[in-house]
C-alpha cells in the first residue's frame, strides 16, 4: 500500500519534516528527535488510511482511559464536588451557588435517567 506521506530530515536545522506524496505540500513534524518523527509520520500516515470516526475514537478512548480509569464512570456530582473542593472564599461561594442552581440540577436529572434507563 503506498503511503500519502514520507518524512525527510533538513540537513540545515535538523527537524524532520513529512511530504504529501501526492501534492507536495511539506510542513515541519517540529522535531529533531527520529524516533518522535517517526511516531508523528506513523499518527499522519493512519490517520489517512482509516475512518477518522472509528480509529481516532478508539485511541482517544484508550489515551483517556489511561490517563484517567475512573473518567468513564465519573458522575456529574463527582465533578462538580472535586471542582468545589478546589475553591476557596468568594469562589467557593459562586462554586456552591452554581452547584444548587437549575443547571446543575438539569445535569443530575439527565445523569440520573442515562444511568437508570
Amino acid at each position: 500500500m503506498k503511503l500519502k506521506y514520507r518524512m525527510y530530515r533538513s540537513s540545515k536545522s535538523g527537524y524532520y519534516y513529512w511530504q504529501d506524496n501526492d501534492t507536495g505540500k511539506q510542513r515541519t513534524l517540529g522535531t529533531s528527535d527520529n524516533q518522535e518523527a517517526q511516531r508523528l509520520l506513523n499518527a499522519k500516515n493512519e490517520s489517512w488510511s482509516m475512518p477518522a470516526t472509528a480509529i481516532n475514537l478508539q485511541i482517544a478512548r484508550a489515551y483517556l482511559n489511561a490517563a484517567d480509569p475512573k473518567l468513564v464512570s465519573r458522575t456529574w456530582q463527582e465533578v462538580m464536588e472535586a471542582l468545589v473542593a478546589l475553591k476557596r472564599g468568594t469562589s467557593l461561594d459562586i462554586g456552591g451557588h452554581f452547584r444548587r442552581g437549575r443547571f446543575f440540577t438539569r445535569i443530575g436529572k439527565y445523569h440520573q435517567k442515562q444511568a437508570s434507563g
